[in-house]
């Protein structure tokens, strides 16, 4: 059996950045999600989480997230198959739709909303040196 092979990434690509809220709503921490993609604009590739006080538990573990989460799509994962292991949701998610439980469940979930066409997403290209 051969090993996957990670996909190289091209310099500059398309990214498109989503806010978002994580956590219990009465205390939830605002959130930058940005997925990063290969040229051809149909395939995600990166993922970055950006919020909570730098340097803090909660920012390590969205950082973490999220560098697990590129390392998952550059291997050809399918982010499909962790959304139905992950706890997308606060007890009162009912009432606030826009907040998640996790840092991870709102990539998952902005990952899926792209796969799924969600065009209201707005996107912006990004130089990475």
């Amino acid at each position: 059996m051969t090993a996957p092979e990670r996909i190289n990434l091209p310099r500059r690509r398309m990214l498109v950045t989503v806010d978002v809220l994580v956590g219990p709503t009465n205390a939830a921490v605002p959130m930058t999600v940005s997925v990063g993609f290969l040229p051809n604009r149909d395939t995600p590739v990166e993922v970055w989480l950006n919020g909570g006080k730098e340097g803090s538990a909660f920012d390590a573990m969205a950082s973490h997230a999220a560098i697990t989460q590129s390392i998952l799509l550059q291997y050809g994962f399918d982010v499909s198959v962790l959304a139905h292991s992950i706890n997308y949701e606060p007890e009162d998610r009912n009432q606030h739709p826009a907040v998640y439980a996790s840092p991870l469940a709102a990539a998952i979930d902005v990952l899926l909303q792209i796969k799924g066409g969600n065009h209201g997403l707005k996107a912006r290209s990004l130089l990475q040196a």
